[in-house]
């Protein structure tokens, strides 16, 4: 077993699993998960469903977990009809309210992993709240393109790299020109931006015979050097999934997908 694997495990034994925890003050936490990471992430995400159960207000501060140096609550915003995400400094709890932390609204963002987060382990988290204080859970790791605990992500499975033209009458939303030379991608935006539901295309060129990886949609490319290629698939989750290249046992990112919701 390896030691991100054994340090994930070790530290879940802190905490009950399930990820479910009531306070004395009548909060309780349900539904605590994460996304797993790439190997070269240096951050990850948390979500969870917060219920206050007491008869007065309460507000969730922090959060904090030995998987990462820092942990923070964050929510996105649409600014200038581009999605971007910003800390927020609390989250308040009427009494009898659900709080739902969600892929697209709010999340508790792992700055700093010190592992990998891997599908099927899991990880302690402590939140911290002004009446009920310090409330002990597990998140569990699903999947990288997961939409919630036990939910599937969008993407087709298996390799999405072809070669030739597609088919006639296919409908494409958003069509990129990528351009690999010297191991690096060429010019363009470190961050392509497309909608939930949209067709998507990348077409492909490089110097040299690699792999490109799509994480999240388990969408793999072979590229020959000076023969085109393509990736073609639907934004069906939402979220940022890095596209890295795979060159022997290297990995390189080149740049990340956002899927923003519609």
């Amino acid at each position: 077993m390896k030691k991100s694997a054994i340090f994930l495990l070790f530290l879940a034994g802190f905490v009950s699993l399930g990820g479910t925890a009531r306070a004395d003050g009548g909060v309780k936490v349900t539904e605590v998960w994460a996304r797993a990471t790439p190997s070269m992430a240096r951050n990850g995400v948390a979500h969870l469903s917060v219920t206050n159960h007491g008869s007065q207000a309460d507000r969730l501060t922090g959060a904090s977990s030995p998987v990462a140096k820092r942990a923070s609550l964050h929510t996105h915003i649409m600014k200038d009809k581009i999605m971007m995400m910003r800390p927020v400094k609390g989250v308040d709890l009427a009494p009898g309210a659900t709080i739902r932390f969600k892929p697209g609204g709010l999340h508790v963002m792992l700055m700093g992993l010190k592992t990998q987060l891997k599908k099927g382990a899991s990880f302690p988290l402590t939140l911290t709240f002004e009446k009920a204080g310090k409330v002990k859970v597990t998140a569990r790791i699903e999947s990288i393109a997961a939409m919630g605990p036990g939910k599937k992500g969008g993407g087709h499975k298996g390799h999405g790299g072809s070669h030739g033209r597609s088919s006639p009458g296919e409908k494409t939303d958003h069509s990129f020109k990528l351009a690999i030379a010297g191991g690096k991608l060429t010019g363009g935006s470190r961050t392509l931006r497309v909608k939930e539901g949209e067709m998507v295309r990348f077409d492909w060129t490089a110097d040299h015979g690699t792999e490109i990886h799509l994480h999240g949609y388990d969408k793999k490319t072979h590229i020959k050097p000076g023969q085109p290629a393509h990736t073609r698939f639907k934004a069906r989750a939402t979220g940022r999934f890095p596209v890295t290249l795979h060159h022997g046992k290297s990995e390189k990112p080149l740049f990340y997908l956002e899927v923003h919701p519609r």
